[in-house]
Formats: structure tokens, C-alpha cells, sequence
């Protein structure tokens, strides 16, 4: 676990794009939360960190252990490596910029990698052997905070379309929406840094992500968003996730999801 970069001044997260995909429609994927909140696991990982495989490894053993109806993860690669030997191909500003807002609300005086955060708190899940249950039992018990009603499908101009809404349960207060692609299944080869010589299996990779996408004063937020997709996705492997989070505290009201449906 490494120590690596001081707070500097925060960012907006915005749009990450870039393009390719055949171009037949496909049939939209379904996203509906469900009447109970769902845990958000964020890993943030670096190829070029030499601790991070493990923690990579064990985010892609998260399935069947809990499923899809309890938490949803994304792994989401940092930039502050990059400079170190490897340039991480998955990396983003971006990630790093949410890695520090997070830092900032937990009032953690440094960020690091990996991390994992559920809820917008940082946990410990590999160190323990019941893993994410102490953590998760209580999220999952709770009624859901917001209602997520979404369609993705994959568009005619190259780009995984996302129509739908997210519905605060109570107000508008200080809540905002998200949207992210994710890859699963990515073997990479790393030729130099911390991990040089080493191939790395990734899932749940965060390929783009799209927000804050704000809400009307009757707590709803409409999303309707397009998303250009990396030249190297490979469709079968995509998935979309789209999460409601307070902005103050953190605290995730709601996660809806899905992977693998998007296929021409």
C-alpha cells in the first residue's frame, strides 16, 4: 500500500471519450435498481504499482462471492504512476481528481494505492476474511435512497447511448448522478515500471465516466448521454453502471447496473 500524492485543489470529474465499435444497433440493456441499496466498491489501482496486482485480483474473484444485488465495483486507474516507469493505458485524470475528492470529504491527508472505498469510505476488505460482509450487511439492509430507471444500447454512430432517469427519494439536496463504462476480462502486458515483465488481468475497468449530472428541484435527473468509446473496447466485455452519490458526504444512494449485453 503506498503513500503517494499530497491533496492539491480539486477538479470537476467530467467526460472521458475517444471512438470505435461496429456499428449495427443492438438491443438496449436494462437498468432498474432494486428496492434495497446497493454497495459501490471503488478500487483505485495502477499498473504501474507493484502492490496493486493483488487487489486487482481480488476485485475480479468479487463474483459469485456477492452478487450483483448486493455490490456493484469499478476499478478505476490513477495517473499519478504514470510518470514512474509506466504509463497505465487505463488511466485518467479524472480518476485521480475522484480519488482526491473522496480523500477530501474523509479528511485523509494523502491518497494511495490501492484503495478501496464502499461508500464512499475507505475499507480494508482483503485483510479480513468475511471480506466486504461486515460492510456490505448494513448497506443492504437499508431501503433505497433513489430510482434508477435506465436503457444503454449501442448507437449507429459508435457510441453506447444512455436514456433514463435517477429519482431521489426524498428532495433534491445535495445529490448528483453518474454514468460509467466499464471493460472486464483486460489482459495487459506491462513492459516497464514496478511491474515490468508481469501480465495483468483487469475487470471492472472504468473506460469513461460521465458526471455530475445534477438533479431538478423535484429530485429527478434526466440522462440522456452519449458515450464515444475507446478504440480498443471490445463490446461483448462493456458494461454500464450509473450511481447516485452525495456530494457532501459521499454516502452512495443508490447503484443500478449491468454488463455483457451489449452486443450488435
Amino acid at each position: 500500500m503506498r503513500a503517494l500524492m499530497q491533496l492539491p485543489a480539486l477538479a470537476a470529474i467530467g467526460v472521458m471519450t475517444s471512438v470505435a465499435l461496429p456499428s449495427q444497433a443492438a438491443t438496449p440493456c436494462e437498468l432498474r435498481s432494486p428496492p434495497h441499496r446497493l454497495g459501490l466498491l471503488e478500487l483505485y489501482t495502477s499498473e504501474g504499482c507493484s502492490s496493486c496486482p493483488p487487489a486487482d485480483r481480488w476485485l475480479s474473484r468479487l463474483r459469485p462471492a456477492y452478487s450483483d444485488q448486493q455490490v456493484v465495483p469499478l476499478a478505476f486507474h490513477v495517473d499519478y504512476w504514470n510518470q514512474l516507469g509506466w504509463p497505465d493505458r487505463y488511466s485518467h485524470r479524472l480518476y485521480t481528481q475522484r480519488q482526491q475528492q473522496a480523500s477530501g470529504r474523509n479528511r485523509a491527508e494523502f491518497i494511495y494505492t490501492p484503495q478501496f472505498l464502499l461508500d464512499g469510505k475507505d475499507v480494508r476488505p482483503t485483510r479480513s476474511g468475511d471480506g466486504l460482509t461486515p460492510y456490505l450487511a448494513p448497506i443492504n439492509k437499508e431501503p433505497s435512497r433513489a430510482n434508477i430507471v435506465a436503457q444503454a444500447s449501442l448507437g449507429p454512430s459508435r457510441e453506447i447511448e444512455v436514456r433514463g432517469t435517477a429519482a431521489l427519494a426524498h428532495g433534491s439536496g445535495t445529490a448528483e448522478t453518474y454514468i460509467a463504462l466499464y471493460e472486464n476480462g483486460i489482459i495487459s502486458k506491462v513492459a516497464a515500471g514496478e511491474n515490468g515483465g508481469k501480465t495483468l488481468q483487469h475487470d471492472f475497468v472504468v473506460r469513461a465516466l460521465v458526471g455530475p449530472i445534477a438533479f431538478n428541484p423535484q429530485g429527478v435527473a434526466t440522462l440522456e448521454h452519449k458515450i464515444t468509446l475507446p478504440a480498443d473496447a471490445r463490446v461483448n466485455a462493456l458494461g454500464v453502471a450509473i450511481f447516485t452519490q452525495d456530494r457532501v458526504s459521499g454516502t452512495v444512494l443508490q447503484v443500478a447496473a449491468t454488463e455483457r449485453c451489449l452486443v450488435p
